[in-house]
């Protein structure tokens, strides 16, 4: 479980099989709205489906989600965003699990951490 800087990395793995790309990042305006975006990218030769979920996570005393999404493209590839209220004094991190399908078969499930930080 490696853990990534939202804002400046991505998470990418020559030991994958099939996913080639997951990001995820968070940014919260003045008004303690979260914009999470999420990519997930696949090798489009093999993976014709991508589920990608997504878990707000909050520290508090141990990672809590708090929220989460799921969302799925049947291609090889997915992006989304999501909004979500956040409170001040926490860190957060967004946990994203992504799945490559060929049509039903699961392929491959890879878990990335990606932390926000601490949120004033």
């Amino acid at each position: 479980k490696r853990k990534v800087y939202a804002s400046t990395e991505v998470g990418t793995s020559t030991q994958w099989s099939h996913l080639t790309m997951i990001s995820a990042d968070m940014k919260v305006n003045n008004h303690n709205i979260a914009k999470i975006s999420v990519t997930c990218d696949s090798n489009m030769f093999d993976t014709n489906k991508v589920i990608a979920k997504c878990e707000l996570q909050q520290l508090n005393g141990s990672w809590k989600t708090i929220k989460s999404w799921s969302e799925t493209n049947k291609d090889s590839y997915i992006m989304y965003s999501k909004e979500y209220a956040v409170a001040k004094k926490y860190s957060y991190r967004l946990k994203v699990t992504a799945s490559a399908y060929k049509d039903s078969k699961l392929l491959e499930t890879v878990i990335e951490y990606f932390n926000y930080g601490y949120y004033h």
